[in-house]
């Protein structure tokens, strides 16, 4: 469908804007230029996009009068590469399915979360759009599967080991490209109002979660934790699993499995979603994270630590741990380790470096006293982590870990965490060694160079000194060249007196 924007021309990637549409007044949410995937040999061309409420306009340039209409009333938006490539993304409506490609992972996410906003019933009605991790909306990409999987919308299988179906990198919800639109909104739980009325509310008021659980598609060797028994099927979609404590059971036993989650092996990492709460608006920061509560021996509650206290070891959320990640290290591999550590941890933990740095997560879990800091990545995403602890004055309840991405490691050697890791498959064993890690103190200069009275005194009588010296040698130039001149001239005539046989100048044979 073709159709004309008369919107006005703006800056590269501009975010809003108003203009004229028909004699009405639309808003512009994002526009600026990316590669679009043709048809024809899959070849990539630029191509400028408008996005606005529920139409993505696009054309070759700025200028052009006619642009290209998608309707997105019924949109899916999945990143297509496995690897931080080339942050290409692809959007799927019912009738279109476009794949578009960024300069960078940044600019990739700022399109798929401005795509996902549009479409959003929020978006209409005003409210704050608040970041993709907090609103229970699936973050699809493109993948294919070894083994049989089923989509968890339809409940048929998905076609062949090709890249036909979509994963949510942190839940692993399965979904046809067709079905995608149609899911639920129901990935991994982050804060307390995703919990939303499944959260537990004791006679005292403490708080605690329940399992997540997500149907289908178990490991082959998943067994019930409520009879001991197989579960799973290769043929269907069947039993179930906990997102969080990673427990399986039948759908007959669920009934019987203990209701309050446990949160597994990393429970001393994660943050659960009962601690993240919303600041309101009074606040900088839109969301804060708190001490969870914890129970006593007797089973009473103790009731939500106040920042400085100090839990017990190995309870929830003791020593929770806040993981940065370049995405862009070790050969654009940390997406896999973002991925990752979002299926382990509390999605709110996890954050890109190279999406907004370091300060956004350490001033949302600043009340946690130690703060475990896990950077994985090289020694220069070290260094900036650990600066920005300095500046906020964290540095003395931080304690941070490193997971080495890339090479340059030196850091990570001299610590005993080796030179490369290049496995996420070992996370789980890795979380676990970093838990038990001892800590150690690490010395930090700050170095400030200034001149004091006296040294630039100093510094004036050299330079003065050097500038005369520079004029003598100049004026003593050319003497030295006029001499130099004579000698050369003398030499010559001495050599053409010996050619001569001059007895002056010395014997010569000279043959008969």
């Amino acid at each position: 469908m073709r159709g004309e924007c008369n919107g006005q021309d703006g800056d590269y990637g501009r975010l809003a804007c108003a203009s004229a549409c028909g004699g009405v007044v639309c808003v512009c949410v994002k526009e600026g230029s990316l590669l679009k995937q043709t048809s024809s040999f899959q070849r990539w061309k630029k191509r400028y996009f408008r996005l606005k409420p529920r139409k993505l306009y696009y054309a070759k340039d700025s200028k052009s009068v006619i642009f290209e209409e998608i309707d997105l009333t019924e949109l899916s938006v999945a990143e297509c590469s496995t690897k931080n490539a080339n942050h290409s993304f692809q959007i799927i409506t019912p009738f279109r399915r476009l794949i578009l490609c960024a300069e960078t992972r940044k600019e990739m996410e700022d399109w798929i979360s401005a795509l996902k906003s549009v479409c959003n019933k929020d978006f209409y009605e005003g409210t704050e759009h608040q970041q993709d991790f907090l609103s229970g909306q699936h973050n699809w990409y493109v993948t294919s599967h070894a083994r049989p999987t089923y989509c968890n919308v339809c409940k048929e299988a998905l076609s062949g080991v090709t890249s036909h179906g979509l994963s949510c990198e942190v839940c692993k919800f399965k979904a046809h490209k067709r079905c995608a639109v149609k899911s639920p909104s129901n990935c991994k739980w982050t804060t307390l109002a995703s919990v939303g009325k499944d959260i537990i509310e004791d006679e005292d008021g403490t708080l605690t979660m329940p399992h997540q659980w997500m149907e289908g598609n178990l490991p082959v060797s998943a067994k019930c934790n409520v009879c001991d028994r197989t579960c799973g099927s290769v043929l269907r979609l069947q039993d179930w699993r906990c997102l969080w404590c990673r427990a399986t059971t039948h759908a007959a036993c669920r009934s019987q499995h203990p209701v309050q989650c446990p949160l597994g092996v990393c429970r001393t990492s994660i943050v659960p979603p009962t601690a993240l709460h919303s600041t309101g608006g009074g606040s900088e920061e839109p969301w804060e994270a708190v001490l969870p509560a914890r129970r006593s021996s007797g089973g009473g509650s103790q009731g939500v630590a106040q920042p400085g206290g100090q839990p017990p070891p190995g309870a929830v959320g003791s020593t929770p741990l806040l993981v940065f990640v370049n995405s862009k290290s070790g050969n654009n591999q940390g997406v896999r380790f973002i991925r990752r550590f979002k299926q382990l941890l509390n999605p709110a933990q996890v954050f890109d470096l190279m999406n907004g740095g370091p300060g956004l997560g350490l001033r949302m879990f600043r009340a946690f006293v130690p703060l475990r800091v896990l950077v994985c990545a090289g020694d220069g995403s070290v260094s900036w982590v650990l600066s920005e602890m300095d500046r906020l004055a964290l540095h003395r309840q931080c304690q941070t870990g490193v997971l080495p991405l890339g090479t340059g490691n030196d850091l990570a050697r001299v610590l005993g965490w080796g030179s490369v890791c290049d496995d996420d498959a070992q996370l789980p064993q890795l979380l676990e060694k970093y838990a038990r890690a001892t800590p150690r103190l690490l010395d930090r200069y700050c170095l400030v160079a200034s001149l004091c009275k006296v040294l630039n005194e100093k510094l004036d009588s050299l330079l003065k000194t050097l500038k005369e010296e520079s004029l003598a040698t100049e004026q003593a130039g050319p003497k030295e060249a006029r001499s130099s001149s004579s000698e050369m001239r003398s030499g010559a005539a001495k050599d053409a007196g010996t050619e001569k046989g001059d007895p002056k100048a010395g014997s010569v044979k000279t043959p008969t």
